[in-house]
């Protein structure tokens, strides 16, 4: 699992803030990833009760290989399987083969092992800011 340590003077950090500052810095994530967009709407409705709402991406990019990766960030800890469950359904959802990465300051490790036996396996990247969790 990858870390690293985000400087920032300003607290409490959030979502969006992330998201801008991992867009000009995903080569942190992985060598080799594009930035294609954030906040990337599917063209597929999500069914939920009686309601509908479009599945959106918080980051898209693209590895060294071409294939799209789904970036989902939290702004805090990950503790519950929802998230996992989440990026998993946007990557069934998505039109091509694709591979998932989430992104928060820290990972309960009961969810590593969970996330680790998708098919493809889903990754995880942890940020703190400035040295302080953001959870």
């Amino acid at each position: 699992m990858a870390q690293v340590r985000i400087k920032s003077q300003k607290l409490p950090v959030k979502e969006k803030d992330i998201e801008r500052w991992l867009a000009l810095h995903l080569d942190l994530i992985e060598p080799g990833l594009r930035f294609i967009c954030t906040q990337a709407h599917m063209n597929i409705e999500v069914p939920r009760g009686y309601y509908r709402q479009f599945a959106r991406v918080d980051i898209l990019a693209e590895d060294y290989e071409g294939l799209p990766v789904l970036i989902e960030v939290k702004a805090h800890g990950i503790r519950s399987p929802w998230v996992i469950k989440q990026l998993e359904r946007y990557m069934n959802l998505w039109p091509t083969i694709c591979r998932g990465i989430i992104v928060g300051t820290d990972i309960a490790p009961e969810l590593l092992k969970e996330a680790s036996s998708k098919n493809p396996p889903i990754k995880f990247f942890c940020i703190g800011i400035g040295g302080v969790p953001i959870g």
